[in-house]
């Protein structure tokens, strides 16, 4: 969420209107808030709950869930046609951003604090890395 608040000017990816569903979700924001409401939770739910022991069983559980979320991303922007890259995203980046994220979700389930932190050096790395404009920030 902090991300669509921070890069809402300068986005790094969008979902497209689609015939099927311009009239219905009304484009980015909607799709977008929808996705935060139901995918997200539930994927935490699910790969937190589900956490497996053991050093090797946890770092499969975590690539399993990066292949799932780069490959659904990989299938919209390439064969659906249902999201764009811009200002120099790209599935790559998407995913070593899925590698972290999935990290990031162990660790806050276990230290919040130290993930906040943890975060917060990612977004400057991101926005450094991305030239996202300071003018962005008023």
């Amino acid at each position: 969420m902090l991300k669509n608040f921070l890069f809402r000017n300068y986005p790094m990816w969008q979902y497209k209107e689609t015939i099927f569903a311009e009239n219905i979700l009304i484009g980015h924001p909607i799709i977008n808030l929808m996705i935060m409401a139901i995918v997200y939770p539930v994927t935490i739910l699910i790969f937190i709950g589900r956490y497996p022991a053991g050093l090797l069983k946890q770092a499969g559980w975590i690539l399993l869930w990066v292949f799932l979320y780069t490959s659904i991303e990989f299938i919209n922007l390439f064969y659906l046609n249902l999201i764009e890259h811009s200002n120099g995203w790209s599935i790559q980046w998407s995913f070593f951003f899925n590698v972290f994220m999935f990290i990031i979700l162990r660790i806050h389930h276990n230290r919040p604090l130290a993930a906040l932190g943890i975060g917060f050096i990612w977004i400057i790395f991101l926005w450094k890395t991305f030239e996202v404009p300071k003018d962005l920030l008023r």
